[in-house]
């Protein structure tokens, strides 16, 4: 069984929680939810948004894209981008551990 950080679970999408692929004839394993008929809920945008990893990987990326331009200030930009998404990574770790409660428990 697949479970999220709030340990829910919905049926999956493919299988309709049968745990078989519905467009085979023989009754063959979902691919999707492994047979298990359950999948996590669909990712929202505010679970990776106040994620670090995610921020941290966006700087990464940008990174190496620098790695290839020529044009000397449009690679500064991107340079500042990088740090900004780093700020924002540090930002969202001081975050998550300042606040004891899941970001969709808030009040």
């Amino acid at each position: 069984m697949t479970q999220d950080h709030d340990n829910r679970v919905i049926l999956c999408h493919v299988c309709a929680g049968t745990g078989f692929d519905l467009k085979k004839f023989e009754r063959v394993k979902c691919k999707t939810c492994g047979g298990s008929g359950l999948t996590k809920p669909p990712v929202t945008v505010t679970s990776f948004l106040n994620d670090p990893r995610h921020w941290r990987m966006r700087a990464e990326e940008m990174r190496r894209l620098t790695e290839e331009m020529r044009d000397e200030d449009a690679r500064g930009m991107m340079l500042r981008l990088v740090n900004d998404y780093e700020k924002i990574a540090a930002r969202m770790e001081q975050t998550s551990q300042a606040d004891p409660l899941p970001r969709g428990k808030r009040r």
